[in-house]
């Protein structure tokens, strides 16, 4: 093995290890979100882009791509909370309350996947 790899292999899986944890910390269902989402539960990504797709799509568009009268949101950097306090408030065309309860869980956990830049 030549000199200098042993230590690039360790950092490599320590790296892998670090970002796991922060990805679980982030989009683990029912747990608070990341930074900035204070009192904001992510629910189940996969329940959430079936719910986005049949309630969200036709203004946001296809995974949030944008294209309807609603803006995009993937790629965003919208926080959970932003998200969590536009679905409630409503705004423009969109009504208030659109989702509520889990369907909002889920919705949001979808939603912050694909917010990330």
């Amino acid at each position: 093995m030549p000199k200098g790899t042993r230590p690039l292999i360790m950092f490599a899986g320590v790296s892998a290890a670090v970002f796991a944890l922060a990805l679980a910390a982030v989009f683990e269902p029912g747990r608070p979100s990341a930074a900035g989402s204070e009192n904001v539960t992510l629910g189940d990504v996969y329940r959430g882009e079936t719910l986005f797709q049949s309630r969200c799509a036709s203004c946001h568009g296809q995974g949030g791509k944008g294209g309807g009268s609603g803006p995009a949101l993937a790629g965003s950097s919208l926080t959970p909370v932003q998200v969590k306090a536009q679905i409630d408030a409503g705004g423009g065309a969109m009504p208030a309350g659109l989702v509520t309860g889990r369907d909002e869980e889920d919705v949001l956990a979808f939603v912050a996947s694909i917010a990330a830049p």
